[in-house]
């Protein structure tokens, strides 16, 4: 039996983390997700390690998906990085 996708997702709205979390079950995607919604609680996580992909809303009040994907590189164990996946409606939200 395979182990559950380790999920880090970066959003600051509980109606997007619901339909994420929604669509991953309907896709019977195993999976445990830990949601943070600001770069402290980001890094935070990245620290204590164990995350197979990352998910990112595009922009968040005081960070974004682009500076998310730098440190999240930048935090990149040498065993290799998570997989990396950014999504929002862009500037206009």
């Amino acid at each position: 039996m395979k182990s559950p996708l380790r999920i880090l997702h970066l959003e600051d709205d509980p109606n997007d983390v619901a339909l994420v979390q929604s669509a991953l079950e309907a896709e019977g995607i195993s999976c445990t997700a830990t949601c943070v919604q600001n770069r402290a609680d980001f890094v935070a996580a990245l620290e204590r390690g164990g995350i197979d992909l990352v998910l990112s809303d595009f922009s968040l009040p005081s960070f974004n998906g682009f500076s998310a994907i730098a440190t999240a590189r930048q935090m990149a164990r040498p065993s290799g990085d998570s997989g990396f996946r950014v999504a929002g409606r862009g500037t206009g939200r």
